[in-house]
């Protein structure tokens, strides 16, 4: 598992990973002021962003202990937010007017742009191994929708009454995990599997947020308490045994 945390000391965003039987290991992209680990592989493969001294975020992948910066050339900003088993990378990138927001496909250390179509945003957050991959978009007049894109074609995917959706990872079986909203403005998990949306809450949360899910259907993602105070969960099947 990756994720991120808030430093009591500095109040700045870090990132961990923890192995499946092993204890929880900072990461820092060196000389970054915060770190956002997003994805990792089955090879142990890490995919992310993270913010510099003057503000601007990157991208990167970490491979046996070695980041490699990310940057979409010409862009403002550079997020990488998923990669699958063979290192292709999917995130979103800005335009110099930092108004449009383009998803990208890295492979092979070349960059690949991709929009919704009449989006002014797309972001790519997840791929498998067979290519498919998923995101969230939105337009002038839409709020943000999620979507699936497989076989060279993009389905747009609003859970029923809500007023966004945001599809935020999937693993190599097509299951996607993410969350919506509702019209009091709440956040909700949900699975989404075989066109099917299974709605996920922490017991007695105030909002939930799916955001990973690997090959044994476990999903993780965090929640708010009463208390107003976030946290981390692991959800496992019946019966599921967990896994990385």
């Amino acid at each position: 598992m990756v994720g991120i945390y808030t430093d009591s000391n500095t109040g700045l965003t870090r990132g961990w990973f923890k192995p499946h039987h092993g204890k929880f290991k900072h990461i820092d992209f060196p000389g970054a002021q915060q770190t956002f680990p997003r994805d990792i592989n089955t090879s142990g493969h890490m995919a992310g962003f993270f913010n510099d001294d003057a503000g601007m975020y990157h991208g990167f992948f970490l491979s046996g202990g070695v980041f490699h910066q990310l940057d979409y050339p010409g862009a403002l900003h550079t997020l990488a937010r998923g990669l699958n088993d063979h290192d292709r990378i999917v995130g979103d990138y800005n335009d110099v007017d930092n108004i449009h927001i383009h998803g990208f496909v890295f492979r092979k250390q070349q960059f690949a742009s991709f929009d919704f179509p009449g989006a002014v945003i797309t972001s790519g957050t997840g791929i498998n191994k067979s290519g498919k991959r998923v995101g969230f978009y939105n337009t002038d007049t839409t709020p943000y929708y999620g979507y699936v894109f497989h076989d060279g074609t993009f389905r747009s995917i609003q859970v029923s009454g809500s007023t966004e959706t945001d599809i935020l990872s999937l693993n190599n079986k097509g299951e996607s995990v993410g969350f919506y909203r509702d019209v009091s403005g709440t956040a909700h998990g949900f699975l989404l599997s075989s066109g099917k949306v299974t709605n996920l809450d922490v017991p007695d949360s105030i909002s939930t947020i799916a955001r990973g899910i690997n090959d044994l259907g476990v999903i993780v993602g965090s929640y708010y308490d009463a208390n107003f105070l976030e946290h981390g969960f692991r959800a496992t099947p019946k019966g599921g045994s967990g896994g990385r």
